[in-house]
């Protein structure tokens, strides 16, 4: 199985024969993260968003908004895998600081 390494001026491989190799999942998620990064100041007005696990260190967590681009330690698990136990805990912490 080939693998890929996103950029952007990747030709768009097939889809099944992409995703067939675990490893091309993982490359595409750390590189939407990395653009989102690098591409923050292009989000909408108020808009928010928390990243985790698409980077290559599994419990870094970022904020991101038009203005600002933050690591969040606070947020940060590599240990936990449970996407709904994150969630409420972006909830609460968005509640309480992201008014």
């Amino acid at each position: 199985m080939k693998e890929y390494k996103p950029h952007d001026s990747l030709v768009i491989p097939e889809w099944k024969a992409y995703a067939q190799n675990p490893q091309n999942k993982a490359n595409l998620l750390h590189y939407i993260g990395e653009l989102g990064e690098s591409e923050n100041q292009s989000l909408p007005p108020l808009c928010k968003l928390i990243l985790v696990g698409i980077f290559r260190d599994r419990g870094r967590t970022v904020l991101l908004s038009s203005d600002c681009c933050m690591e969040l330690p606070e947020l940060a698990c590599k240990e936990h895998e449970e996407a709904d136990t994150r969630m409420f805990a972006y909830v609460d912490y968005s509640m309480q600081h992201l008014r």
